[in-house]
Order: C-alpha cells, then structure tokens, then sequence
C-alpha cells in the first residue's frame, strides 16, 4: 500500500462513511481511516514521555521508568495497571533536587533512568540508604542492581517493589 498499513476494518469504516455522504464507493488516496483511537497522542505523552513508562517487554514483564521533565512542571504521577500489577510513578522537582517514587510489580524487571537535571556532585538516596555519591554506585539496597551514570542520568537495574529515590546536588 502506498500509504502504509492500514486494516481492513479501517478501510471499511473509510468506505461506509464516504458511502453514507454520498461519495463514491472507492476511498481516494489521500483518504485515510478515521477510526482512531481518542486521544492516543496525549496518553502517549503522559504515560510514555513526562511519567517515563515504557514497556520493554511484551505485558511489561521489562520496562523502563526514563520520566521527562519538561520546563514549568514542578511534578507527575502517572500509574499503569499491566498483568504483572501496577506500575507507578511520581516525580517532584525539589530544591536542588528530584524525589521520585516509583512502585514495581512483583516478578518483573525495571531500568530506571533517573535525570540528573543538571546537577554536579549527585547524592541519591533510597528510603534513607545511599544509593549513589562521588561519583560511585553503592550496593546493599535490595531489588536494586548495576548502577551507572550517563551523560545526563543515573541508570539502575530493580525488581518488584516501592521505592523513594531523593537525589540532591549542587
């Protein structure tokens, strides 16, 4: 198809709603269905972009939690049911700072990439516990694996369970 894949329930709503107008009975090739789903695009934003949950797995047995914070927005908290359970997230923009709560269902798997906005000298904390400072990843918080800085995040490995990350810096 020229335009890409369309199905053939899309096609037949095309061609009832052309019909149902009084157009002809063939869809022109710049028409396209308008079966689409109500506002995908904002849901993508919310869930996928500013909450930063992206499945990378089939039924979120893996996913990602990379939420985006965008200029002028102090907070979000986004929450996916899946088969697994329920994926949440919570993000606050704190002085010099990020809290982030985050809630992993039970036999699954997270990479949690956490933006450092910014920040030098990085200290992360989960529920008390240093996770990360100078520069260094800190075992002993149990779900959570393999820490490493990138260029503009802290990434992490966990299993199910709640969490609290408070990073700080100057």
């Amino acid at each position: 198809m020229r335009n890409g894949l369309r199905t053939r329930t899309c096609l037949w709503i095309t061609l009832a709603l052309a019909n149902s107008m009084g157009g002809a009975t063939e869809p022109s090739a710049r028409q396209f269905s308008l079966n689409m789903k109500m506002l995908g695009s904002s849901q993508k934003f919310l869930y996928h972009d500013l909450a930063g949950i992206r499945p990378a797995a089939p039924g979120f047995r893996e996913f990602v939690i990379h939420p985006q914070l965008v200029k002028g927005l102090d907070w979000v908290e986004g929450v996916v049911e899946t088969g697994y359970g329920t994926v949440a997230v919570n993000w606050r923009r704190v002085a010099k700072g990020l809290d982030v709560r985050i809630t992993i269902p039970t036999n699954t798997r997270a990479t949690l990439i956490l933006p450092t906005i910014g920040l030098d000298n990085l200290r992360l904390k989960e529920s008390g516990v240093t996770l990360w400072e100078n520069g260094a990843y800190h075992a002993g918080i149990a779900g959570i694996t393999e820490g490493r800085q990138t260029d503009q995040a802290l990434e992490f490995l966990s299993g199910g369970g709640r969490y609290l990350f408070r990073l700080r810096g100057q």
